[in-house]
């Protein structure tokens, strides 16, 4: 249980470490901003107005909900600070809204990590990739394709995929489609 926490714990301090970097999301938004007006795309209130119309990373099932969860066995409760969904072997995965990758990391347990700056303050995370098919500041559309679901490990074929708003973790499940 400890060593969950550690994990969920150094994964929120990348992710706010990341966010509470107002020089880079200055440049990244103004990146972002600058791309959109290229591509006649809404500027502001872009990811805001996606609530429950996103895309899924992934085409698997949904298997660890967004929140507290509950071990019968053990009785303890671990936070979970996104979703888990389960995937097929090598499974592709792919951005839920345009942004600019903001970190590319690799966190034990969580694999590599990748997380997408969508502006006015939104991000979101995907983790327990093998492969990774962007790069560090780089621009992708809805859709892209970014990396490939790890299949090795614990986790084995499981995509976890966060959604954050400044420093706020927020449900996944709420913004993105229902299917």
């Amino acid at each position: 249980k400890e060593d969950k926490q550690n994990e969920i714990n150094s994964m929120n301090q990348l992710i706010e470490k990341l966010i509470s970097d107002k020089k880079q999301n200055k440049l990244r938004t103004d990146e972002l901003k600058r791309i959109r007006q290229e591509k006649k795309k809404d500027i502001s209130g872009n990811f805001s107005s996606m609530k429950g119309k996103l895309i899924w990373p992934n085409d698997g099932k949904l298997e660890v909900k967004f929140g507290n969860q509950i071990n019968p066995e053990l009785r303890t409760i671990t936070e979970n600070t996104g979703i888990e969904i389960r995937c097929a072997n090598s499974s592709k995965v792919i951005s839920v809204l345009d942004g600019i990758v903001m970190g590319i990391n690799y966190i034990p347990t969580y694999g590599n990590v990748i997380i997408v700056d969508h502006g006015d303050d939104y991000a979101t995370v995907y983790a327990n990739l093998g492969r990774i098919f962007i790069t560090d500041n780089q621009y992708i559309s809805q859709g892209d394709l970014i990396g490939e679901v790890s299949s090795s490990g614990s986790k084995k074929n499981l995509l976890h995929f966060e959604i954050w708003k400044k420093d706020q973790k927020l449900n996944p499940e709420k913004w993105l489609k229902t299917r």
